[in-house]
């Protein structure tokens, strides 16, 4: 089962619901194992941003695609695609996992084996962030395909 990473980095969050990263099941369905996001945030009294992961029902209109590494050096090429830098955002619908996440720090997360967020072939899972203050971000999401 190979394994795969995609990042996003210094997105300026702005001060509505914005999506930083979505990533789009290819014809097999992947298990999403693990999220990071980073801030860099000038104040250490701001309001923490909240951060979700969540199923999308429309895709949005992007205009980047950020590159999809293999973390195992399996060779095999990842059949996901990812979206960032969005005109129009994706229609969030089930929330997968939702963090208030200071402004100035970070958070990783590993979910464990068995227990991945399973996303359908052919569906869509994105990272939002709503900031009540502008705030430079960074994420990255884990996946495996075949799952």
């Amino acid at each position: 089962m190979a394994r795969y990473t995609t990042h996003v980095q210094g997105v300026s969050s702005g001060t509505s619901l914005l999506t930083v990263l979505q990533l789009t099941a290819g014809a097999q369905r992947l298990g999403l194992y693990g999220i990071a996001v980073s801030f860099k945030g000038a104040s250490s009294t701001a309001v923490p941003p909240l951060v979700r992961i969540a199923r999308t029902t429309t895709s949005g209109t992007s205009s980047a695609t950020p590159t999809i590494v293999s973390v195992d050096g399996s060779g095999v090429t990842s059949t996901a695609t990812s979206a960032a830098t969005f005109t129009v955002e994706p229609t969030l619908s089930d929330i997968l996992w939702a963090r208030e996440i200071h402004p100035q720090t970070g958070w990783a997360e590993w979910i464990p084996l068995g227990d991945e967020f399973v996303i359908a072939a052919s569906t869509r899972v994105a990272v939002s962030v709503l900031a009540a203050a502008t705030v430079p971000i960074t994420t990255q999401l884990y996946w495996r395909e075949g799952h």
